[in-house]
């Protein structure tokens, strides 16, 4: 079958050097676009969907036999396994062909990572003016995380005025604020009543006062040049919440040992003091043979490894599961339907409870839900909407569905970070050359295509997001 733009052996190896076997060193992965010319894609695309017309597409299944396991619960799209030797698929066996050769090139050349095989399954991604196609192929990198949550003691109350002032001078602060601010910190009184006892004032020049609205971004300034120096370890803040996360390849653990030192250190010149006790870590690790990390020590003291944590008002569990989360939000929500209840009784307006539901219960089901619902179960989720169907037996009136709140929140925080160039995820919002669709994200496990990022993706093309475009 003569394909017109058909890839010489010197251009698929210089692809394989150059771009492939880089990208599957550091991301286990490599995705090419516009792989075949719009000729011999289109060519693919057409005999695909004879395919299916002709009924050979069944339901996704395993390449195995699993018993009682209904096929679609495993998948829930339409595949067919093709060798490509089989009548009305030349096409699909030139690009099989393609991807052997580029594997043989790639071959040898990964270290001590091996491209165990091509998958039967070649996934098609398309888009109105543009297909897309690419073999999915696993490389064993043995890469496990570890998350740090770090406490600290007394946080707000160990902040040096003069530190923060200089901090604030490099970061360009106005001079009158940096000095308005340091007037703020020093000096100021204090005393501590206890019943009708109360002690003699004291002076205090040091901390940021305890239920300040100001405290939280003064801590985040203070620690603002707290960053980590290694590209597979990052430190995440949010005021006092500090979590360092260190990406494990080979059982290599120096980098994330050393930013945890650098942290401690950085804490000691800073008048910060790290609480070891109550410092946590939590190991996510996926393989298949894993044995016991050691422990990581700060300050002398051993970290304790847990299996879950809640932070920032989410549970984080070893397993990356969402049912301790969702457990606290559906008991939080069903406590707070007792009000709504008594106001039933006192004959409010439709409206008003309309507005308490929202602000009072509502609030809770939403909490971080663009981070847990996607990868909530169909049990979960069903557990969640029966407090919103008792809300609404409650009012009298509809309500909006969490699948419903879900997306719009999805939408909106996408849309905020694909219009922000300076966000880390703005770059995942790719558009295709199209200009109609962005650029899905390659998935290898359901558990990361049902989190943030690929499922904003996803309900974007669903519902026609463009991603504005910026000059730069």
């Amino acid at each position: 079958m003569p394909f017109i733009e058909h890839l010489s052996d010197t251009e698929l190896e210089r692809l394989a050097l150059e771009q492939v076997v880089p990208a599957l060193q550091e991301y286990g992965f490599y995705y090419v676009d516009g792989l075949l010319g719009e000729l011999a894609g289109g060519a693919v695309l057409d005999q695909v969907k004879d395919m299916h017309r002709s009924g050979v597409l069944q339901d996704g299944r395993l390449a195995g036999s699993v018993p009682a396991v209904h096929r679609r619960s495993i998948r829930g799209d339409k595949i067919a396994w093709v060798s490509g030797s089989e009548r009305g698929c030349e096409a699909i066996n030139f690009l099989l062909n393609l991807i052997d050769k580029l594997i043989s090139f790639c071959s040898g050349r990964l270290g001590n990572k091996a491209i165990r095989e091509r998958s039967q399954d070649t996934s098609l991604l398309r888009g109105q003016e543009d297909v897309s196609l690419f073999g999915l192929y696993r490389s064993e990198l043995r890469i496990c995380a570890r998350i740090l949550f770090v406490d600290f003691s007394s946080a707000f109350n160990t902040i040096l005025p003069d530190h923060l002032r200089d901090k604030l001078s490099q970061m360009n602060v106005p001079d009158p604020i940096c000095r308005w601010i340091t007037d703020f910190l020093t000096d100021r009184k204090q005393h501590v009543r206890l019943g009708k006892n109360v002690s003699d004032s004291r002076t205090i020049s040091t901390g940021s006062p305890q239920g300040c609205v100001l405290s939280p971004l003064l801590f985040s300034l203070y620690t603002n040049c707290c960053t980590s120096t290694h590209q597979s370890v990052k430190l995440i803040k949010f005021a006092d919440d500090t979590t360092v996360i260190g990406l494990i390849s080979d059982g290599d653990e120096s980098a994330y040992r050393r930013e945890a030192e650098r942290l401690v250190s950085w804490c000691s010149h800073n008048n910060l003091v790290l609480n070891a006790q109550k410092t946590v870590e939590i190991i996510v690790d996926f393989r298949k043979h894993t044995a016991p990390l050691p422990s990581i020590i700060l300050t002398d003291t051993p970290i304790t490894s847990v299996d879950s944590f809640r932070f920032l008002g989410t549970t984080v569990t070893q397993d990356l599961k969402w049912e301790p989360t969702i457990t606290s939000v559906i008991k939080k929500a069903q406590q707070r339907m007792y009000f709504l209840r008594q106001l039933k009784k006192f004959n409010l307006p439709t409206r008003t409870m309309m507005q308490f539901y929202t602000a009072i219960i509502e609030s809770i089901l939403t909490s971080s839900i663009t981070v847990w619902y996607a990868g909530a179960t169909i049990r979960d989720k069903q557990r969640l909407q029966r407090v919103v169907r008792s809300a609404e037996k409650v009012i009298g009136c509809r309500l909006p569905s969490l699948q419903d709140l879900y997306t719009s929140r999805t939408l909106r925080r996408a849309a905020r970070i694909s219009a922000d160039p300076s966000h880390p995820g703005h770059s995942l919002f790719d558009l295709l050359p199209s200009g109609r669709r962005v650029r899905s994200i390659r998935t290898r496990t359901s558990r990361h295509k049902n989190s943030f990022f690929p499922s904003a993706v996803g309900h974007m093309n669903n519902n026609c997001m463009t991603v504005p475009t910026t000059n730069t």
